[in-house]
């Protein structure tokens, strides 16, 4: 087929240079694949004229429809027009995803052959007559004259399933016919089977040698995903002449996941996983909004936000230290209100149900204006998809029928249509296999499942026939289809290829190389850069307690968060069940305790009002209980706050010790003023809060009550006696510990060991695994070290510091 068509017009090059040919073709792509093979073999393709029929239709039956006001097919005729057709047979299957688009598959095949599908049809026609439309049919019989003359050549694309309307156009066309040519077929055969579909088309990409544009590969439609991923995988440049699924484009990808994150209760999670995978932009910056989420720890529902966000920005606008918290308040006002807008364009009724013009005018928008900077034309495919959803009638549906509808025609739209490009590896199906004229052809999934036996095309070159022995799940074994037999002959004996390596010479993956070399250094005894050895690296000290505690439990975790700036990964996604954290209990009861001298309702209350509004009474009713019964825990416990007692104080010191300048900032929860001197307490508001009886000091983890007890001393000018830590959950067994007065010389000695992997740049990891790695952010940099593997490499001289501040108590 291919070879004679394309022999004919090559024919037609020489004997009809002058006149104008017109090659009616069933796509576009078809058509410039034609023009381009005749160019690239050296003929003269001028005066041909490839278009599809309907494009000849339209323009000449398209003047004559317009002086009437009727509008040839317009945007908005598909599958959305028929929910407008009153009472009709199937209007109760029509709920169903896909049904629509079924339909419309048969009404338009059924107007096209000339078919009457009664009533149905006769319904559309009085749609098409109120709202001034002509469909395909009509444009197809309207006796308009085209610009095709009677001195033309006309050649029509063999063996394409015309329908009937369409062959009487055509019949109808003037012009010369060129008589069909017939070429002989000059090809060679190969065989070979696979194991499973992807093995099968790893084995093709294995045989590809020479120039991949001189190959063509046929696949069947379902595994274009397959075939991209694999070719993604292995970089191999292909062009698809049947277009790829939609939902591989990144615009197809972020409407379904943002669709999915209206219907399934819009988490904060959920949306912070979009912006960082840069599906949606948001303001001032993906990146930054989803910072923002986080330290606002939005949740779920649409209220969250706004309150959430408020909540962040009045918390930046208390604090005022420094510019940056100002900037950050303007990101979270910004933000807020954005999302306010963004909810404003999809309101959900009070039944449940949605309106639907809102909707789909609001993913519209989004296509437009979120996905900014993603692919044009699938982008396009998107818009021409909501565009025929905004001709179905009526205003209230159902969420999860509309999401079901809308999933339902991105999974069967495809985009990115394209014909065989230089340099590319080109992908097509049956139909359309050997228009490229390429010498290597590659036939795959010939089992006896897929299409019927046919004869195949005239092809020149080399032909190989493949199949795989199991089916796509791997449960049913299968056979090669009749096509393949009759070509191999008698005696086929299916072994399956063994997976070939497509692993190149070593040099081509450096970073690979990199990544093993780093690994094997690891395993050694000593002490490297891959561990975390960077002398170069010139940090400041840290300025809080925390980041102190951190630098001698984990330097590794420290040079991470402090010297190289990397976030940590987004929490977990938050349980619908809860309304306040852990940390924001932990704060409410901060406060709570602060001005433990009022009614323990009325502290709640003002307490509560920089939070969030709960999700539902229930949970605000709980969380309320618990947070009552841990006040009154608290108020019972010894020691006892008293009148001369300053609670939630916070400072700005500078601490001289021992030759060891320290700027030091932080809050101190409450200082008791006692007769002989201050007692210093630290409240632990969790459940457990594990001290550990080796030591005061526990290898620098625990310095809180040694600085701060410091601290108030250059504040109040008086000694501290006592300093500790009180532990207020009610479940907690230990209740009080106490502490005497630090000692300058200790706590800068400690200090020094502490803070030395600043001076040497040995920034180690640490070795108490199962602690310190609980809840750590960055598990992900230390996958596979164990805690043997640690401590072996504290034998390196890089490490003296580091064992002296394991054997501090």
């Amino acid at each position: 087929m291919s070879l004679a068509f394309v022999a004919q017009l090559a024919g037609l090059t020489r004997s009809h240079s002058y006149q104008n040919k017109w090659v009616l073709v069933p796509s576009q792509e078809v058509g410039w694949t034609l023009a381009e093979r005749l160019l690239l073999e050296g003929h003269n393709w001028v005066n041909f004229r490839f278009q599809t029929p309907l494009q000849l239709a339209l323009e000449a039956a398209g003047p004559a429809f317009w002086s009437q006001g009727i509008e040839a097919c317009p945007a908005g005729l598909g599958p959305g027009c028929l929910h407008g057709l009153a009472e009709h047979p199937y209007s109760q299957l029509m709920a169903q995803p896909g049904m629509d688009q079924e339909l419309w598959s048969r009404l338009r095949s059924c107007r096209l052959e000339g078919e009457s599908w009664e009533p149905f049809n006769s319904r559309f026609e009085a749609l098409l007559r109120e709202r001034g439309w002509a469909d395909e049919a009509m444009v197809f019989n309207s006796q308009a004259s085209t610009r095709v003359g009677p001195d033309d050549v006309v050649a029509i694309f063999p063996d394409y399933p015309w329908p009937a309307s369409v062959r009487s156009f055509l019949e109808r066309l003037p012009g010369h016919r060129p008589a069909p040519q017939r070429v002989e077929a000059a090809w060679t055969k190969e065989f070979f089977c696979a194991g499973r579909r992807d093995l099968e088309f790893e084995e093709v990409i294995a045989r590809l040698q020479g120039p991949i544009d001189r190959v063509e590969v046929s696949i069947a439609r379902e595994d274009a995903s397959l075939v991209h991923d694999l070719l993604c995988q292995y970089q191999v440049p292909a062009s698809f002449a049947c277009g790829l699924p939609l939902l591989l484009s990144r615009p197809g990808q972020a409407l379904r996941d943002f669709l999915s994150w209206l219907c399934e209760g819009v988490s904060g999670y959920g949306f912070r996983e979009l912006l960082m995978s840069n599906l949606i932009v948001a303001p001032p910056s993906s990146w930054v909004a989803a910072r923002l989420l986080a330290a606002a720890g939005v949740r779920w529902g649409r209220t969250d936000y706004s309150a959430r966000l408020e909540v962040l920005e009045n918390r930046c606008l208390s604090q005022q230290k420094g510019d940056w918290q100002q900037l950050q308040a303007g990101e979270a006002r910004q933000l807020r209100a954005w999302f306010e807008r963004l909810f404003e364009r999809f309101p959900v009724n009070p039944d449940g149900t949605i309106p639907l013009t809102n909707w789909v005018d609001g993913l519209a928008y989004c296509v437009r204006e979120l996905l900014d900077g993603h692919d044009a034309e699938a982008s396009q495919v998107l818009l021409e998809i909501l565009e025929d959803f905004a001709e179905i009638p009526g205003q209230a549906w159902p969420l999860s029928q509309f999401r079901h509808h809308l999933q339902m025609r991105l999974e069967r739209r495809s985009w990115s249509a394209s014909r065989p490009r230089p340099g590319h590896l080109h992908v097509t199906t049956w139909e359309w296999m050997g228009l490229s004229g390429r010498p290597i052809v590659f036939l795959t999934g010939q089992e006896e499942s897929q299409e019927e036996c046919s004869e195949l095309p005239p092809i020149s070159g080399q032909v190989t026939f493949s199949y795989s022995t199991r089916c796509r799940d791997g449960e049913r074994p299968q056979y090669p289809n009749q096509r393949f037999l009759a070509y191999h002959g008698p005696g086929w004996t299916p072994r399956p290829v063994e997976p070939l390596s497509m692993v190149p010479p070593e040099g081509h993956f450096p970073d690979l190389a990199r990544g093993l070399h780093a690994q094997n250094c690891r395993e050694l005894p000593g002490f490297s850069e891959y561990d975390g050895y960077v002398p170069e690296a010139k940090l400041q000290p840290p300025t809080s307690v925390s980041g102190l505690q951190m630098l001698a439990s984990c330097p590794f975790q420290f040079f991470l968060s402090r010297g190289l700036k990397i976030y940590p990964e987004p929490l977990p996604e938050a349980s619908r069940e809860n309304w306040l954290d852990p940390m924001e209990q932990g704060h409410v009861l901060h406060e709570m305790f602060a001005g433990w001298r009022g009614s323990a309702p009325e502290l709640l209350e003002a307490a509560l009002l920089r939070l969030p509004p709960p999700p539902s009474d229930w949970l605000e009713e709980r969380d309320r209980r618990k947070l009552l019964v841990h006040f009154e825990h608290f108020l019972q416990l010894e020691p006892r706050p008293n009148e001369d007692s300053a609670c939630e104080l916070p400072f700005e010191v500078f601490l001289s010790l021992d030759g060891l300048d320290l700027p030091l900032r932080g809050c101190i929860d409450r200082v008791d003023k006692l007769s002989n001197g201050l007692r210093i307490l630290d409240y632990k508001t969790g459940r457990t809060f594990s001290l550990p009886d080796e030591g005061r000091y526990f290898q620098g983890r625990h310095l809180q009550h040694a600085l701060y007890s410091m601290a108030a001393e250059a504040i109040f000018d008086r000694p501290v006696i006592e300093s500790g830590y009180l532990h207020t959950h009610p479940s907690s067994t230990r209740r009080w510990v106490a502490f005497g007065p630090p000692d300058q010389d200790e706590v800068s000695q400690v200090l020094t060991r502490v803070l030395q992997p600043l001076q040497t740049g040995a920034f180690a990891q640490s070795h108490r695994t199962q602690e310190d790695c609980r809840f750590c952010h960055f598990q992900a940099a230390c996958v596979g070290r164990t805690s043997q593997g640690i401590k072996n490499k504290l034998r390196s001289p890089e490490l003296k510091s580091r064992v002296e501040l394991l054997e501090t108590r």
